[in-house]
């Protein structure tokens, strides 16, 4: 069964895609569009993708977004006019906390000032079957996956998120903060813990982490919101943008990227049964590689596992991902250096509980005056790991077979 995964080449921002046999995931689909080239390249890259997709008569079975900044999602719109999508799993934000990312940027689109105010309508109105809120306040230690030894026909399509127990305080709060959603409510719109695995044509499994933005600033920001408009219902508020200009300078009051929270995914092939002691990790991929612009530049011997990590703050969360992925962090073979390799959110302590020889990725882009951080790179090679750039020139896959 063949899989590839890659980061496409959109420059400061994330566009991941992956296959597995005719199972399409993607994670994030945004870029930093300063400027109407910018914009244009990244209308580019997303319809090269979307075209590919046509031509395969596919469609995306799982859509995860790790955050709400543009330069992650900026793409969204044309993704979900061009191609059908099944599942999209996200990150909850209540409407304050959507209000400060509308905040963050003063030339947002129409478009994404309606996802903004209501992420789960906008994305079942443009097609999505179901939407999945994923909460997570405390880490999770992993749980056995059962090895499968026979799969049925149902398990060879679908994406399986019975592994991952409901969210009902979530639920609870998702229903208090957006009334607007109760008609979603256990249909199209699912709560689900951080906590177990999803999983993938019954081979490959998904296991996330989630955090919730620190309160501690949220506090004034509503307050001097609260003093410009008194009675304002939150989600009209984002959709309008004389609005959002008057409550520019409560933005201020936050210094800084505030809201910086993250879905983050871990996903590799399940243990299989059968064992290769070439690859005594887990033995279900007999080829494996790591292409460059298709230029074949590396063979991992290990896993192909892969850790997604969107802007993620290592300083802050790393005690916690350590447990949540406790058992997977060994087997790690590529992963994106979190916000771009930014120096404020790394912590070079990651570099010890993972393989020496795991293959680190920036996103960013090439022109970047801050990412990546020169000081990262140079922590990741002393590390004796490898660091493959993608920006705006460069797109890195991943190509493997499963052995199913």
């Amino acid at each position: 069964m063949p899989v590839d995964f890659t980061f496409h080449k959109v420059g400061e921002g994330l566009f991941y895609s992956g296959r597995i046999d005719n199972f399409n995931f993607v994670y994030d689909c945004g870029a930093q569009c300063d400027s109407q080239h910018k914009s244009r390249h990244l209308n580019s890259v997303v319809d090269n993708y979307t075209s590919a997709l046509r031509t395969a008569k596919a469609n995306v079975d799982l859509l995860i977004l790790s955050h709400l900044h543009e330069d992650h999602v900026a793409g969204l719109n044309r993704l979900l006019s061009q191609v059908s999508v099944d599942i999209v799993m996200l990150p909850y934000l209540p409407p304050f906390e959507r209000l400060m990312v509308a905040l963050r940027r003063t030339n947002l689109g129409q478009w994404f000032r309606d996802f903004l105010a209501d992420p789960v309508d906008f994305l079942i109105r443009k097609g999505a079957k179901k939407v999945i809120l994923v909460g997570g306040r405390e880490p999770s230690p992993p749980e056995d996956v059962p090895i499968v030894r026979e799969r049925s026909e149902n398990e060879r399509e679908k994406l399986d998120l019975d592994g991952m127990p409901p969210d009902e305080p979530l639920r609870n709060e998702v229903l208090d903060n957006d009334s607007q959603l109760k008609k979603y409510d256990n249909k199209e719109l699912l709560t689900k813990k951080h906590a177990g695995y999803a999983k993938a044509k019954g081979i490959w499994l998904f296991r996330f982490f989630n955090y919730r933005a620190d309160d501690s600033k949220k506090a004034s920001f509503i307050k001097c919101v609260r003093t410009i408009i008194p009675t304002d219902d939150i989600v009209k508020v984002i959709r309008n943008k004389q609005k959002l200009q008057l409550l520019r300078q409560c933005y201020k009051l936050l210094r800084g990227d505030f809201n910086n929270t993250s879905l983050l995914v871990y996903h590799a092939p399940i243990a299989w049964e059968r064992q290769e002691p070439f690859y005594p990790w887990n033995g279900s991929v007999n080829v494996a590689s790591v292409c460059l612009n298709n230029e074949l530049v590396i063979h991992p011997h290990g896993s192909i596992g892969q850790f997604l990590t969107g802007d993620i703050n290592l300083k802050r969360k790393l005690a916690e991902i350590e447990i949540h992925y406790s058992s997977h962090l060994s087997q790690i073979g590529m992963i994106l250096a979190p916000h771009h390799g930014s120096r404020s959110s790394w912590n070079g302590t990651l570099l010890n509980k993972i393989p020496k020889k795991c293959s680190w990725v920036t996103s960013a882009g090439v022109k970047s005056k801050y990412h990546p951080s020169p000081s990262v790179i140079q922590d990741i090679i002393h590390s004796g790991s490898t660091v493959f750039k993608s920006n705006e020139l460069n797109e890195i896959s991943i190509r493997g077979l499963v052995l199913a």
